[in-house]
């Protein structure tokens, strides 16, 4: 966790990463870096997260570059795994 960040931007910053497609995911990342998830509710910031993912998911996004030791495979590596071994 970040001293002078919040849980709030810290969650738009995963959601910009393209790392993340599912908003459950990244508030289980918020909980292992150890930010308080409570705050990050609501329809209207869930659907701004929702966006910002989905855009995220399409490339409009840059990555983010400061994301430490991931605990989780991000699903688009995994999707891209399996993918490799089909024959």
């Amino acid at each position: 966790m970040e001293p002078n960040k919040t849980a709030i931007e810290r969650t738009f910053e995963l959601a910009r990463s393209g790392r993340y497609v599912y908003l459950t995911k990244i508030r289980e990342r918020l909980r292992y870096e150890g930010y308080f998830t409570d705050t990050v509710s609501g329809p209207l910031l869930c659907r701004q997260l929702k966006d910002t993912i989905k855009a995220a998911l399409r490339g409009q996004h840059k990555p983010v570059p400061s994301d430490r030791s991931e605990p989780f495979r991000p699903l688009i590596e995994r999707r891209a795994d399996h993918s490799s071994d089909q024959p």
